[in-house]
């Protein structure tokens, strides 16, 4: 079929030129319709093959706007075809709706967009037209049109997304007028699902409905009058108040109402379990302040403005009752004065600030006149919008003396006021302590001691023995002589600075060994010595290692009956001497990269492929030592700086090997457990480091689990708080390891959000041959389910511990019944087996 036929124009690119008297005018009529046009315009002629076929349109014209259309603005489109100049993703779509239009002789519309375009062009809507042996072309950019319609929608898909979205009821109600103007009515306009909720009714049922006709309690009750007015005098109101309906299950509603132009739209939310928490907060509160009367002292919870908040009598009491407080809140500076009142609220602004709970021993005032000392513990409260600093004081002076008498006795020999052993082992820990102290430790006993108590009674052994610790003091007193008692013929002696003090003993002993006068009497006890001075090479040694040296040593001397002085030879303990020798050669472990890191799966029932984790162990080949345990040259490195250094070895071992291990396989993310010293967390960088590893490696920090034990969990310094906290604050897990072998406590368990604690293989060995260890794992597997925190069980060897275990609610183990530790390499070959097992 074919179009119209155009008529020749002379001048116009492509058009044959005709003659004429109006084609003058024809062609100036034409230019100015096309250049002035608001759209593209394209003329075209069909491109034919041999056979007929069209396989391409040739442009014959195109006004200005039509080259700029196609992105060759400047350029006369005369002569080039389709596929020249329209965009690939348009060309093959454009010719098949060219030949159709020619076929059929029938315009075709389309609207489209050019992928190509920029978004200011990406919409077109053009319109195929068929003439005599061509085609015409009208298009337009429609790209604005297409934004506004699409921002539009966007604008209704966010009100419905906000609207439904919303945890609240939304209304949206429409005013209705009377003839005269006046408002008589509001109809629901929009109803979201939570308000269809609110009312029990499906919202598309609400829709045009009348808010009173639907809710008479609107009218009765006056609600409707209230947003009439409130529509009128265009205010937002929020209110709170009961609320009485058969309709609505609500008893209790909070209301934002917001007028609009042609109505009030509704925001309500039911609150009638928050009215409920709030009586049952006064209730608890009123609780509260009957439970601080019952502290026996001062309680208080303020604020950092110097104002007290919740208090009891005695607490007013503390401060003279200068005020009649009658529980309301009141000024510190009107219960204490203005210089007390100063104190205390900076103590409450400090410990706000800094969130740290605190507890000091204080002197202060007693409410009947005179002084005590105070147990102090003050504490952060963080309340919902504010921290505020709760404590309570008690007083503990009658507490201390007691104390201080029973540690006395605890340090001390009852019967003669030395030193006894504990107390001696206590005082020589703190001269080891001193940086380069060597002190000597001699043990004496008095082979004649028994004989006179069997004669003369045990308690003027007593005081022969009370008489020779005198004269052996005052004989070495130079030396800061400190002598003890350990048993009822056997004393200790500990002296400073071994390699002076080592010549005086010797030069005093054969006076000391002399019989000794008591009550106008000489007796001769018969004295045995052995001495053992600390080691000369600065290689520090426990008190008890010094003891056990010295006991070496007297038993060198008891066993040679002789008066004479024994020094302790390194012959005499093999086991001392190891250790010393590990502690020697631990230091230079790392550097000779004689450690190597060993692996051991953790497993959960719960897990992907039965495995959760992995726990860092470290092994020790020396050169010199040969292969030494860990539960041997663990022990001596927390007794030294060693610890640090091999802590921070496993730890970097240990994240370097779990990217391996992510790296391998396409198997569950796998966390690791790695144990950590007391004088790991004593630094004050620690956490920062941990950090900084984290980071390095690029692991996130739930896939690190820092094992402490409990004496490291409750050591209570600031730094060790500050960095459990800043761990906690990180994302890095907590464990508690060997749990129930130490110092357990709840409070710290939940002061350090802990993850996790691990059953101590002690426990787990007994299960089944000792009912006291059922009971006692299945206590604390309920304690870690109360907490929500996990539980794993060391050490599990059999079966029947397995499933016992399991039986008592515990769901995470570690044991050589299930897996050994191993190699990473070889850990990673065991879990691509059991992965490709799974599948």
């Amino acid at each position: 079929m074919s179009g119209p036929v155009l008529p020749g124009v002379p001048g116009v690119a492509g058009i044959p030129e005709a003659t004429g008297p109006d084609v003058p005018r024809l062609a100036e009529w034409f230019r100015g319709a096309t250049h002035g046009a608001l759209n593209a315009i394209y003329i075209l002629e069909p491109l034919r093959a041999e056979d007929g076929a069209v396989g391409d349109f040739r442009f014959l014209f195109a006004n200005p706007l039509g080259a700029e259309l196609l992105r060759l603005g400047g350029y006369d489109l005369a002569g080039l075809t389709l596929r020249q100049a329209v965009p690939p993703s348009r060309v093959e779509i454009v010719l098949q709706q060219c030949r159709d239009v020619m076929a059929s002789g029938k315009p075709l519309v389309e609207e489209f967009e050019v992928a190509e375009y920029p978004p200011a062009m990406r919409w077109l809507r053009h319109q195929v037209v068929p003439i005599h042996e061509g085609v015409v072309i009208t298009s337009e950019n429609i790209s604005p049109r297409k934004q506004a319609e699409q921002e539009l929608g966007q604008r209704e898909e966010w009100f419905r997304a906000a609207a439904e979205g919303n945890l609240n009821a939304l209304f949206i109600n429409e005013a209705v007028f009377d003839a005269a103007g006046d408002v008589v009515d509001f109809v629901f306009a929009h109803v979201n699902e939570q308000g269809g909720r609110l009312v029990g009714m499906d919202p598309a049922d609400m829709i045009g409905r009348s808010i009173c006709d639907l809710f008479p309690v609107n009218r009765t009750h006056g609600y409707f009058e209230h947003y009439r007015q409130l529509f009128l005098d265009k205010r937002t109101v929020v209110d709170e108040f009961p609320i009485q309906s058969p309709t609505l299950k609500a008893k209790w509603l909070r209301q934002l109402a917001v007028p609009w132009s042609r109505g009030v739209a509704l925001s309500a939310e039911d609150i009638t379990e928050e009215i409920a928490r709030k009586h049952a907060l006064e209730s608890r509160q009123r609780m509260l302040s009957a439970f601080l009367e019952q502290i026996p002292g001062p309680a208080w919870i303020a604020d950092d403005q110097g104002v007290a908040r919740l208090y009891n009598r005695r607490y007013v009491a503390l401060g003279g009752d200068r005020v009649a407080a009658d529980g309301e809140p009141v000024s510190l500076d009107a219960l204490f004065g203005a210089l007390q009142g100063s104190v205390y609220r900076l103590h409450n602004a400090e410990l706000i600030a800094t969130g740290q709970a605190t507890r000091s021993f204080e002197t202060g005032p007693l409410a009947e006149g005179g002084t005590a000392l105070y147990d102090v513990y003050r504490f952060p409260i963080d309340a919902d919008h504010e921290r505020l600093a709760g404590g309570f004081a008690l007083d503990i002076t009658d507490r201390r003396r007691a104390e201080e008498r029973a540690e006395y006795l605890i340090s001390h020999d009852a019967a003669t006021g030395l030193l006894n052993r504990e107390g001696f082992i206590r005082r020589l820990a703190e001269r080891l302590g001193v940086p380069g102290a060597r002190p000597l430790v001699a043990r004496i006993s008095l082979r004649e001691a028994e004989t006179l108590r069997e004669v003369l009674g045990s308690r003027f052994v007593d005081r022969l023995v009370q008489a020779y610790a005198g004269r052996m003091a005052d004989a070495l007193a130079r030396h800061g002589a400190e002598v003890g008692r350990d048993g009822p013929d056997q004393m200790l002696l500990m002296l400073d600075q071994a390699e002076v003090a080592g010549p005086s003993l010797l030069a005093a002993w054969p006076a000391l060994s002399r019989e000794i006068a008591l009550d106008d009497q000489r007796y001769s006890l018969n004295p045995r010595l052995g001495y053992v001075p600390a080691d000369p090479s600065g290689a520090t040694a426990s008190a008890e290692d010094l003891l056990h040296a010295c006991d070496l040593a007297h038993g060198q001397a008891v066993s040679r009956q002789t008066t004479a002085a024994i020094a302790y030879a390194p012959e005499m303990a093999d086991r001392l001497q190891r250790r010393v020798e590990i502690q020697r050669e631990l230091g230079n472990a790392i550097a000779r990269d004689e450690l190597t890191l060993v692996l051991q799966p953790v497993f959960a029932d719960q897990s992907e492929g039965g495995v959760a984790g992995v726990e860092a162990l470290v092994r020790w080949q020396s050169p010199r030592l040969g292969a030494v345990s860990p539960g041997e040259f663990i022990p001596i490195a927390e007794e030294s700086s060693a610890i640090v250094a091999l802590g921070d070895w496993v730890l970097e071992h240990t994240c370097r090997e779990l990217r391996r291990l992510d790296a391998a396989g396409d198997g569950p993310r796998l966390y690791a457990a790695v144990n950590v010293a007391e004088a790991q967390l004593a630094r004050s960088d620690f956490a920062a480091s941990i950090a900084g590893l984290l980071q390095r490696h690029g692991l996130a920090p739930d896939r690190l689990e820092l094992e402490i034990t409990e004496r490291t969990l409750m050591a209570d310094t600031q730094v060790h708080q500050a960095n459990l906290q800043a761990l906690r604050a990180l994302g890095v897990r907590l464990s508690v390891d060997d749990f129930g072998t130490g110092y357990s406590s709840l409070s710290y368990l939940l002061r350090f959000a802990v993850d996790k604690i691990k059953i101590d293989r002690s426990f787990v060995a007994g299960l089944g041959q000792h009912g006291s260890h059922d009971a006692l794992v299945q206590a604390v597997v309920a304690l870690a389910d109360s907490l929500r925190l996990h539980c794993v069980a060391e050490g599990v060897e059999t079966e029947d511990q397995l499933a016992r275990l399991r039986a008592l609610g515990c769901g995470q183990f570690q044991g050589y019944l299930l897996a050994r530790p191993m190699a990473p390499a070889a850990l990673r070959d065991w879990l691509a087996e059991r992965q490709a097992t799974v599948r």
